[in-house]
């Protein structure tokens, strides 16, 4: 099968490639950039099944040319601007990006007679949900800020395009990817931040922060999820989450880290996060209920919180200097 990733050469989308590529299929990586260097190392045994196409979901001429030169049969639509904090900074930019390079996609997927679109969508679509209870996707959408309420357009579009069209379009709502070849991202939310100051020597001391839970996920099992609903035979659903299916407090997170890590200072007081940051607030909710994903796609994932951050602490030990 030949598999479009737009935003192929982002953290996410180069492991949807890898994942991918190691099914067997072959992949087209369509990006306004090429792989980095650490991503041509992570893909290098790969590389003969993987094409790279310089191009924007916003120039749908060229997207659709794309799609019929390789002939396509389904694209995984990852290129988007990604956090409440960068939507903030180009709220236009990411309209544009998010709702409109979604529009681009599915039109050409449609007058490609592209069989399936899978897009990306977010667990942030929820929203805040303080009882912090597993969410099923039949749960209703509380999209706060502009980064969720774009990928809620998105995703609403999609599903009634497909409805009107002959093409297939599935949401996967992931959450909290981590792992090899993510960016720097400074804020205690994120695994790579803490994980970093261990093999920096920094010291970190929060006052608050450590009750705030997140389902974080090793990077390789989203990218599973993503490949297993491209190649599933039939899908029931448009919406699927993709997660560890399981919360992790940032005081486990610490604790994890300081353990495999013996002498890190790292320091988390009790309660939620607080400070300026929009995604701590919209962040605040329980994990992503995934048994109709184990059920429909076979998906189960593999990496727990203490195996995937060690691997990660020692691909960062090779790759941060």
């Amino acid at each position: 099968m030949k598999v479009l990733v737009t935003g192929g050469s982002g953290f996410l989308g180069t492991h949807i490639v890898k994942a991918l590529a190691e099914a067997g299929e072959e992949v087209i990586n369509y990006s306004p950039s090429g792989f980095s260097e650490p991503a041509m190392a992570y893909l290098a045994d790969l590389a003969s099944r993987i094409h790279y196409v310089e191009g924007d979901v916003l120039d749908a001429g060229q997207f659709g040319r794309t799609l019929k030169s390789y002939q396509v049969e389904c694209i995984v639509h990852a290129a988007a601007i990604n956090g409440e904090p960068a939507a903030r900074r180009c709220p236009e930019r990411t309209l544009a990006s998010n709702v409109m390079g979604t529009a681009n996609v599915l039109t050409q997927a449609a007058l490609a007679r592209v069989r399936r679109v899978v897009y990306l969508g977010s667990g942030t679509q929820y929203g805040p949900r303080l009882d912090l209870r597993p969410l099923r996707e039949e749960e209703p959408a509380r999209p706060c800020g502009i980064y969720a309420t774009t990928k809620q357009m998105a995703e609403m579009y999609g599903i009634e395009y497909a409805n009107l069209f002959e093409v297939e379009f599935v949401s996967l709502r992931i959450s909290a990817p981590y792992g090899p070849l993510e960016k720097i991202k400074p804020s205690p939310m994120h695994v790579q931040f803490w994980c970093r100051a261990a093999l920096e020597g920094r010291e970190v001391n929060l006052a608050s922060g450590g009750d705030h839970p997140r389902d974080f996920t090793y990077v390789s099992d989203t990218a599973r999820g993503v490949a297993a609903a491209c190649r599933c035979e039939k899908l029931r659903y448009n919406i699927y989450n993709i997660s560890s299916g399981r919360s992790y407090t940032l005081r486990e997170l610490v604790e994890v880290v300081k353990r495999l890590r013996p002498g890190a200072r790292l320091r988390i007081g009790e309660g939620f996060l607080a400070g300026d940051n929009p995604s701590f607030r919209t962040s605040l909710r329980g994990p992503l209920d995934i048994s109709r994903t184990r059920n429909e796609l076979g998906f189960s994932p593999e990496v727990d919180l203490v195996t995937g951050v060690n691997e990660y602490l020692e691909w960062l030990d090779e790759n941060l200097w």
